[in-house]
């Protein structure tokens, strides 16, 4: 009788080794296809342009002016709103507003959720832009 419970121990413990084993290997697969799939993730990410936290260059994703303050900032947009180009221009000619070329390389000075300070690169001027039209890259 010994013999025959130690054969069935026996089997027993080969049917929990292959049992571990198969899900041992299950596991590594679905570890690796999860680390794929986390770099399909950021490679999409880092594909898309994304915005431009503080410290980091970036791209003017169109023309915009950028304002020398945050009061010329503020004032820019009464008047963008209002479409009133004559009261921009006068900005422009008194030094508190300048324009950015799209494609300009920036680097973000502070970064904020709606309005960044900005350098342009080539020239050194600093100024507040909207947020979202700086971009890592452009499209």
């Amino acid at each position: 009788m010994r013999s025959e419970k130690s054969g069935n121990s026996g089997c027993f413990l080969s049917l929990v080794i292959i049992v571990g084993l198969i899900i041992g290997v299950q596991n590594i697969i679905d570890y690796f296809s999860d680390d794929k799939e986390k770099s399909e993730t950021v490679s999409t990410y880092e594909s898309k342009p994304h915005a431009v936290v503080e410290g980091q260059n970036g791209y003017l994703v169109g023309p915009i002016f950028i304002a020398a303050d945050k009061d010329s900032y503020d004032e820019m947009w009464g008047y963008i709103v209002e479409e009133n180009n004559d009261a921009l221009a006068r900005m422009m000619e008194n030094g508190r507003l300048f324009a950015g070329a799209k494609g300009g390389r920036v680097t973000v000075v502070d970064f904020g959720l709606t309005t960044s300070l900005i350098e342009v690169i080539d020239t050194g001027l600093r100024g507040y832009v909207p947020t979202e039209k700086v971009k890592s890259r452009l499209e």
